[in-house]
This record gives C-alpha cells, structure tokens and sequence, in this order.
C-alpha cells in the first residue's frame, strides 16, 4: 500500500465528531409513521424470552431444591439457605453493568483507534493461525491461512 493510498484511505475517514454538527445545508429526511417495522425480530425476541423462563422454571427450581446430598430439602423439613445464590447473581449483575459501562465509554470517546487494533489483533491472529498450520504440516489450512492473510 502506497502513501498516496494511505492518505486516501485517512481523507475518506468520517471524523465522528463532525457528526454531532453536520453541515448548515443539511436538511433532515421527511417524518416517519411510528411503527414496529420489525414485527417478526420482536416476536423472536419475547418467544426466546418465554423459553428461557420456562427452562429456569422447569429445570431451575428443582436443581435448587436439592442439597449436595442429592436429597429433597422439602421432603426433610429443612429450609434452603439461597444467599449464595443471591449474592452470586448480584455479584454478575453488577461486573457486567461495570463492564458494559466501561466498554460503551471507550467505544464512544475513541472508535477511530477501537478499530484499527481490532484490524490489527485481527490480522496478527491471521498470521499466527497461519503460522500454527504451517508448524503442524497442515498445508491445506496454511494455504487459506495466507490467503486469508492477504486479503486481511
């Protein structure tokens, strides 16, 4: 790749930050009706939702209920101590809020350097896939390795 391509390639970038005041001229597209035009993803959506409620319910309960003895608690008498359960719920709850805050704030201040390691992690996993196929004689797969590489 040449520098005249490359500096192609860096004018032809969309700065985001042109995007939060676009152009004087810039006139906005007419006004939509408000409607669910995606019908079938909603309903995929609430029929996965229902499933895996049932499956919580049908199999999640009874798997609680038992002790590590493999016996009933409510056959015994006993009542089921579910603090540990609890607070391990929380526990995931709030590492993946943090984490998805963390995430969504890099992915807004910094997309333009967000992609270029993700080009990079990319193609340096290419080539070690490459590399690891070519090391356990699996020249079919290094072949597309290359290839691959190439076209990264």
């Amino acid at each position: 790749m040449g520098i005249n391509e490359e500096e192609t390639l860096t004018a032809t970038l969309i700065d985001p930050e042109s995007l939060d005041s676009p152009n004087p001229a810039y006139q906005k597209g007419e006004t939509q009706e408000s409607k669910c035009r995606d019908a079938w993803a909603a309903i995929l959506f609430y029929a996965q939702l229902i499933a895996v409620c049932c499956v919580c319910g049908i199999l999640g309960v009874p798997a609680v209920r038992r002790n590590a003895g493999g016996a009933d608690n409510l056959v015994e008498g006993r009542t089921t101590d579910y603090t540990g359960l609890i607070y391990i719920t929380l526990i995931a709850a709030a590492s993946s809020f943090a984490l998805s805050t963390i995430s969504l704030t890099l992915m807004t201040t910094c997309p333009k350097f967000l992609i270029q390691l993700s080009l990079l992690f990319s193609l340096l996993l290419s080539l070690l896939i490459t590399a690891t196929s070519f090391y356990y004689q699996q020249y079919i797969a290094g072949a597309f390795g290359i290839l691959f590489f190439l076209l990264s």
